[in-house]
């Protein structure tokens, strides 16, 4: 009996060393979070950097604003602040003509 006691706590302990580590696991992401946001901003394209910096310009801007800066055409224009949206670096506001797009 005493050894069925021994080995008892012992399969406890391979549950708790799983959760340390999931412990261990929790706070590296939180603290990854925050460096996570500049990251992506660093590793960005000259044309995403360029809205970026629009944005952080002007509050909020238009597709429109995004073909000035650019120089290009409506399309690509959307391409990119889609591709932005998805990334999470911007919110939209509005919609059809009134779509308007800021900095989260």
């Amino acid at each position: 009996m005493a050894n069925w006691k021994q080995n008892a706590p012992k399969a406890v302990d391979a549950p708790s060393d799983s959760s340390p580590s999931e412990t261990n696991h929790t706070p590296a992401s939180s603290s990854s979070a925050q460096p996570s946001v500049p990251a992506p901003q660093l590793a960005l394209s000259h044309d995403l950097a360029k809205i970026v910096e629009v944005a952080q310009e002007k509050g909020s801007f238009t597709r429109r604003d995004v073909e000035s800066a650019l120089n290009c055409g409506p399309t690509k224009a959307k391409g990119l602040i889609t591709e932005l949206l998805g990334m999470g670096i911007i919110a939209s506001e509005g919609s059809a003509r009134g779509t308007r797009y800021r900095l989260r």
